[in-house]
């Protein structure tokens, strides 16, 4: 029993951190590529250098259009420029994400270029390729990086419980749930099967524990994913009561 109690452990264990793992990896990855690499670049694009580029194309284009709730706009300028003797192309507006669901914004930054003109544009001395059109820093949803935010925290806190009974088992021999376990099956008053009728018994799950955690992992997984997709269509603007209705069921999963 204690062979069995230990593999399960084991194996649980082994999930658990392995979810913990790819939920941090995920939740830092979406913080640095949507908030912290667009911030560091606009911060260095001050040492970058102006030069005279050719707009050929410019537009404003618009997704999931048939929702007005959800809509994004994603202005788009295709222009040409030289550095150092060689001809470049690029199709990046400003820095960050590329869509943003401030039309007006959008526009009044698309206002001065039309196709054909010519036009200062900003170039990367270190990567000539990387280039945009107007120095601003489309900031990012707030929503996208607050749940990016939790999914890190989630498997921070995750992974740290999973090292703190991997520590434990490590130095103790068994977790804390097995000792327990081990106390009550050496109390008398909590007995094992003796054949007796009236004697009480251990009862076992009738699932195994890595069944158990498996399901709970992917419920958990599964109901985050439903509230950021509906968190994506509902927090709009700067009313706070929907952040803290969405954030309550964030923290459920």
């Amino acid at each position: 029993m204690a062979s069995q109690s230990n593999t399960a452990s084991a194996i649980s264990s082994g999930i658990g951190i392995a979810i913990a793992i790819v939920l941090l990896f995920v939740g830092l990855k979406g913080v640095y590529s949507h908030w912290l690499e667009p911030s560091i670049q606009f911060q260095r694009s001050a040492n970058w250098t102006s030069v005279l580029c050719t707009v050929q194309s410019i537009r404003l284009d618009e997704i999931n259009a048939k929702n007005r709730n959800a809509v994004r706009y994603v202005p788009t300028a295709d222009f040409r420029y030289e550095f150092s003797g060689k001809e470049y192309t690029s199709k990046r507006f400003w820095f960050g994400s590329n869509e943003t669901t401030d039309k007006q914004t959008a526009m009044r930054l698309m206002a001065p270029f039309a196709a054909g003109m010519k036009s200062q544009c900003s170039v990367d001395p270190a990567n000539p390729s990387e280039a945009v059109l107007v120095k601003e820093l489309n900031p990012p949803a707030a929503w996208m990086v607050r749940n990016y935010a939790i999914t890190a925290g989630i498997g921070a806190i995750m992974l740290l419980g999973q090292l703190v009974s991997l520590v434990m088992r490590c130095v103790n021999g068994v977790t804390v749930s097995e000792k327990n376990l081990m106390r009550a099956m050496t109390n008398s008053t909590c007995s094992v099967e003796s054949g007796d009728p009236d004697q009480p018994l251990i009862i076992q799950a009738a699932e195994s524990r890595v069944a158990v955690a498996l399901g709970l992992w992917i419920g958990g997984i599964c109901w985050l994913g439903i509230v950021t997709l509906i968190g994506s269509f509902v927090l709009r603007g700067k009313d706070w009561i929907p952040y803290l209705f969405i954030g309550g069921f964030t923290l459920i999963g």
